[in-house]
Order: C-alpha cells, then structure tokens, then sequence
C-alpha cells in the first residue's frame, strides 16, 4: 500500500509536494509576504522572489563570496559562545569585542550581496525564506534590506509577471 493512503501525515512530512509558482501565490502568500528562494552556484547563484501576484530572478554573486560573507558574519554573531582553549579573560573579551565591532559590516557586506537586489520589494514585508549552503545557519531577520549593492555586482534582473 502507498504510504499516502495509510499515513497521509507521515507522507506529507517526508514525501513533501513540490508547488509550482501559481500554487504559491495562491496558497501559502498573502499581500503582505515575500517568499525567498535561493540557489548557490559555483559561477552564479540566483535569488527568486515571490510575492501574491509577481515572480522576479536576480543574478547573485557565486557560492564563494556569498558563503565567505554568511560565514564572517556567523562567526561574529557567535563568538561569545565559542570557547577557546587555554585563553585568558582579556584576550576574551578583545575577542568578543572585535567580533562585535565587526558585526555591523558583515551583516551589511552579506544584505549588499544577498538582500540589496531586491529591497524594494521587501519593505515592510513578511520574508518566508528557503535558504541554500551556508545560508541555511544566518539569522536573516539581523539583516539590513535596504543595503545598496556595491557598484560591480553583476546582478541582473529578470522579470516574469504571472
């Protein structure tokens, strides 16, 4: 017997349906949500915004800079609870304080790769995001949408309307 017709729930956790934009729009957004996708390439990584009534694609920067950029800014984020062998209090405390300082940039650096091609469309929005790589550990919600993107990204924008 198909594992849907004897347990619809347990096939619904691990045999999850893939739905098409359309489906989207119409079931899981509303006015005031953006849904996020993004997809890490060794050339080029993509982001897919959609909304209630709109698709776009942008072009991102490749895997390694954007995952260099979520890395340094995890790792500023959780310096004070990395434990390092044999160091003293003021050499944790100068740690703590430079990952803090450096905080700050890195989110900035990563919202002007990952987020800036898009901030118009995020404003005030409600952001339900499917992550790829090492974006998967970054606390989006500590982001800064409305960062502007450095002046040679290579984004490009593609519009589709539904």
């Amino acid at each position: 017997m198909p594992l849907a017709s004897t347990s619809p729930r347990y096939a619904a956790l691990t045999q999850p349906k893939t739905l098409s934009v359309a489906e989207i729009q119409a079931e899981v957004l509303d006015p005031d949500s953006v849904l996020l996708e993004y997809a890490l390439g060794e050339q080029k990584s993509f982001l897919w915004i959609v909304t209630k009534d709109n698709f776009q694609a942008f072009e991102l920067p490749a895997r390694g800079e954007i995952e260099r950029a979520a890395r340094e800014f995890y790792e500023s984020l959780t310096a004070r609870n990395r434990q390092v062998k044999f160091e003293t209090a003021a050499e944790r405390s100068d740690r703590i304080f430079i990952a803090d300082s450096n905080a700050q940039k890195f989110s900035a650096a990563l919202s002007r790769l990952i987020l800036a091609p898009a901030a118009p469309l995020l404003a005030n929005k409600r952001l339900l995001i499917v992550a790829d790589g090492a974006l998967q550990y970054v606390p989006f919600a500590a982001l800064k949408a409305g960062a502007q993107p450095p002046k040679d990204q290579r984004s490009k924008i593609k519009d589709q309307y539904l």
